[in-house]
């Protein structure tokens, strides 16, 4: 093999390894940077809160207790194209034989001129005492946008209330941030609904990615 071909190979193989990382919907997928880009949603009915660990790309949690799916989830708002194809993937262990479901969508309160997309719904999905790998393919329905929700994240960090005149509020050096409800697009979150499963269940490497 020349040094010519070699470097093709390898630049090829560059461009591969470069659009597969590219096609990945998800941030921090792999769970190596903690929680960073997720959200862990506990409704307040449920008691007492679980407790979250990390170790090599693995998020678990311990001391669930049973209630229904939708009172602890973990999830995170991704694009979505209307009419592509998309493959959902990752592995999952916890208590044998209990069930959890998985959305990709926003089931959420939205404005009237916006309804509801759900790309994706897997309503009971059981797990085992080992490492298994779940994978499930989905055409969306809708053009999705994350860049709304994360506006409305960091103005929620950000613009904070004064206690004492009742008015939003922003720290020193930083921009205010104007949110309008009525502008929102539609959101599409993956969602893992945890709450009714029981003792420790672990999560790693999630990922959405586009069938071609």
């Amino acid at each position: 093999m020349t040094i010519r071909t070699l470097l093709t190979a390898i630049a090829c193989c560059m461009v591969l390894a470069l659009s597969a990382s590219a096609a990945d919907l998800l941030e921090n997928g792999d769970l190596k940077d903690n929680l960073n880009y997720w959200q862990l949603h506990r409704h307040p009915g449920y008691k007492p809160e679980p407790k979250t660990s990390y170790t090599k790309g693995v998020i678990s949690f311990s001391g669930l207790t049973y209630l229904t799916h939708f009172y602890l989830s973990l999830s995170q708002a991704v694009d979505i194209k209307k009419g592509v194809t998309y493959k959902l993937s990752y592995e999952i262990k916890g208590p044998a034989d209990k069930t959890y479901r998985v959305r990709v969508g926003d089931p959420g309160s939205v404005p009237d001129s916006i309804k509801p997309v759900l790309h994706f719904n897997d309503s009971k999905l059981t797990v085992t005492g080992d490492w298994q790998t779940v994978e499930k393919e989905f055409v969306g329905k809708f053009d999705t946008d994350r860049s709304w929700y994360r506006k409305v994240t960091k103005a929620r960090k950000y613009n904070t209330l004064s206690s004492k005149t009742g008015q939003a509020r922003t720290p020193r050096g930083a921009d205010k941030i104007e949110v309008d409800p009525e502008d929102r697009p539609c959101v599409t979150f993956l969602h893992f609904y945890l709450g009714s499963l029981e003792g420790r269940v672990s999560i790693r490497n999630i990922s959405i990615t586009e069938v071609k």
